[in-house]
């Protein structure tokens, strides 16, 4: 079993300004085991992948609710 690991940092900038607003951290991992006898069509390769949607919904919640936009 091979974990598929995401790490993103954002900062996001007034862009008028260029004052910082905050900055947000979001992971995700994925592990998923195969072998010959229960591997699907299209499975292998795509932890990668839902390790990212992972992050990037965690990413949105923390802008939503850690971020100040005024």
């Amino acid at each position: 079993m091979i974990p598929y690991n995401v790490d993103v940092s954002l900062e996001i900038v007034d862009n008028k300004s260029g004052k910082v607003l905050g900055t947000i951290r979001g992971s995700g991992e994925q592990k998923l085991s195969y072998s010959l006898y229960n591997m699907s069509v299209g499975e292998a390769g795509s932890e990668l992948a839902e390790a990212f949607r992972l992050t990037v919904k965690e990413l949105k919640e923390k802008i939503l609710t850690e971020i100040n936009i005024q």
